[in-house]
């Protein structure tokens, strides 16, 4: 038997194993083979994926959230206190925003590698209040904040006409702008009540600001003025904000104690900037984030530490439409804005 024939019968006995007919055709035999081989490989990609997988949500994932703040474990508490998480948000809201009032935060969720969504339940003086309807998200992204979604406008920095910059806004007299205002309020039903934002040329010291707290109108919010020309802040004058223990209502303080409150909060957003960094600050026209609003915080908080008595040349009156018409009479002088209006009481 020759080499050729030897050949043909271990090519024969080849196909045989592989149960296939002498005859098969040559080509079925090499489409097998490369299906063999492609199913080996998608095995092995699926295989490895599925370990870089396994490898990103038991390594990296937790690795991101050791390295970032979890706003989670922030707004833990005991039973009855406030999380650090509520805490430093309250002092954030009633430090920038002069009508905005915090009342809680909802379930906070994880949305992804260091991604958070924070809800909360928020309001201004003169919107319908639903308090545990969670109508504003944070969303804290590898540990900065921003705002996902406020229908209501809540959390909106919004800029403010001032003594200073009356005149770009078109008002140069402010007694002619009070009395066209006040013409305009008459044209209000009774009912009505008017947030009223007031700027004084000259500072006025708090006291003077609570002694007009009567039944029918109350200074919700105060600025302390300091020597700065960078962001002041200001302090709730009403109870719609976070209590403390030690501490009585709002509407029971006296100046003293609201200036020692509001240095606590500036004390909070200092020593706590990275549960509230992305949000940002906004006084007058201006606004800064990040690490540059943490140096206004720290900046403000060592000029009111100077100070010795809460005077303020910026303020917010909520009252009866009267009451804003009156005040408004007797200060013709005086740069007052409506910032905002409610109907009727019953609205709320």
């Amino acid at each position: 038997m020759n080499k050729t024939e030897n050949r043909k019968d271990e090519f024969d006995l080849a196909l045989e194993n592989m149960k296939l007919e002498p005859e098969a055709d040559l080509d079925r035999l090499i489409e097998k083979r490369v299906k063999q081989m492609m199913t080996r490989i998608s095995l092995k990609v699926v295989c490895v994926v599925l370990l870089v997988l396994a490898l990103v949500f038991l390594g990296v994932n937790p690795l991101v959230n050791l390295c970032n703040v979890n706003p989670a474990r922030a707004n833990e508490a005991e039973e009855g206190r406030a999380s650090e998480l509520l805490q430093t948000l309250s002092a954030y809201v009633e430090t920038v925003y002069p009508q905005t009032r915090l009342y809680m935060i909802g379930e906070i969720e994880k949305a992804g590698f260091g991604k958070y969504e924070i809800p909360l339940c928020v309001s201004t003086r003169t919107q319908r209040t639903y308090v545990g309807k969670m109508n504003v998200i944070l969303e804290m992204t590898r540990g900065k904040l921003e705002v996902k979604s406020d229908a209501d406008g809540a959390l909106t920095h919004i800029g403010h006409t001032t003594v200073s910059n009356a005149k770009l806004e078109g008002i140069g007299d402010f007694a002619a702008y009070n009395e066209a205002t006040i013409k305009d309020l008459a044209e209000l039903p009774k009912s009505a009540r008017v947030l009223l934002n007031v700027r004084l040329h000259e500072a006025k010291a708090l006291e003077e600001i609570l002694a007009l707290r009567r039944d029918t109108i109350e200074p919700v919010w105060a600025q302390l003025d300091t020597e700065s020309e960078r962001f002041m802040g200001g302090i709730s004058l009403e109870s719609a904000v976070l209590l403390y223990d030690d501490e009585p209502e709002r509407e029971q303080m006296n100046a003293a104690q609201l200036r020692e409150r509001y240095l606590k909060n500036l004390t909070l957003l200092s020593e706590h900037h990275a549960l509230w960094n992305g949000l940002g600050l906004s006084w007058d026209s201006s606004y800064v984030a990040g690490e540059t609003a943490l140096s206004h915080i720290q900046s403000a908080l060592t000029e009111a530490q100077k100070t010795e008595v809460f005077a303020t040349k910026n303020f917010y009156l909520y009252g009866s439409r009267d009451d804003i018409m009156d005040y408004r009479e007797a200060n013709k002088d005086e740069l007052c804005t409506i910032e905002d209006v409610c109907l009727s009481e019953l609205m709320h």
